[in-house]
């Protein structure tokens, strides 16, 4: 859709989950939004699961069933967390309980596409939010908006910018926002695997040798691995081949949950701690 001079109460740039959460819940609280952003693309093919999944507080949840986000989801793909068990080096073990928390759930673990379809159906339902399929490339104030120059030539203005365009924020570049990075040479290797036993609705983490290993429970039997690496290791998990990997979570997890079968390629995502020295800017 073509903006060509177009002015808008909000722009929105970036389209992860954080990006279409603020533009949906800027456009039900009434304003013009532009969404600058492409939809959530669709799976691999024979892919039955997103590799990449969230861990979603209560809050969180919160926040999406006001949106009426979280009644669209798709409950068969959900995962509840009841309970969370920790095993340290020493044969320490911690346990984490909903029932003695008196909470419905500690968390819900669910996969980040299944999150931004709805999200994305929730927002074409918006007739005051206008997609907008073309990049932020120049940005200019004025004294009561932010003026958008877009790679398709057009220009838009906003009262309001949010910029949610991730770890190499362009936005954040443009307002001169100082940002530091601490890399803790780590890298979080994440895959899906069916397991043999069932994971009672229990999320597993084991601290071994300065890493950390986690089964979160998913549906129909289904765990998620996140396994933060040191960044050589890290390399050295995702080079296995899917029997290669599996083998070696069963292993380093004392076969917890049994054999295990891996039904997505493993991804590493680099680990790091960014804070920047201001977040808000006239």
């Amino acid at each position: 859709m073509n903006a060509h001079h177009q002015t808008f109460d909000a722009a929105v740039i970036g389209g992860g989950l954080v990006g279409k959460t603020a533009a949906l819940a800027l456009t039900q609280g009434g304003l013009r939004v532009a969404l600058l952003a492409q939809p959530c693309a669709s799976l691999p093919a024979g892919a039955s699961f997103d590799s990449r999944v969230y861990a979603l507080s209560s809050s969180s949840q919160a926040l999406l069933e006001r949106l009426r986000v979280w009644q669209a989801l798709d409950l068969a793909r959900l995962g509840p967390v009841y309970d969370m068990r920790v095993f340290g080096d020493a044969h320490a073990e911690l346990h984490f309980s909903a029932f003695q928390a008196s909470v419905p759930q500690l968390a819900w673990i669910v996969e980040s596409s299944v999150i931004e379809r709805a999200l994305d159906a929730a927002l074409r339902f918006q007739p005051n939010l206008t997609w907008i399929d073309s990049r932020a490339q120049a940005l200019d104030f004025t004294a009561d908006s932010a003026s958008v120059g877009l790679a398709n030539g057009s220009v838009l203005a906003a009262d309001l910018l949010v910029g949610a365009d991730g770890a190499h924020s362009w936005v954040r570049a443009q307002i001169g926002s100082k940002m530091n990075r601490r890399d803790y040479r780590q890298t979080g290797v994440v895959a899906n695997f069916k397991a043999e036993k069932p994971h009672g609705e229990t999320a597993y983490q084991w601290f071994k040798d300065g890493e950390i290993i986690a089964l979160l429970p998913m549906p129909d039997g289904h765990v998620s691995l996140v396994w933060s690496a040191r960044t050589e290791h890290a390399e050295r998990l995702i080079a296995l081949d899917p029997a290669q990997l599996a083998a070696e979570v069963e292993r380093v997890t004392g076969r917890q949950l049994g054999g295990l079968d891996c039904v997505t390629p493993a991804q590493g995502f680099p680990l790091a701690l960014q804070t920047v020295d201001r977040l808000v800017a006239p």
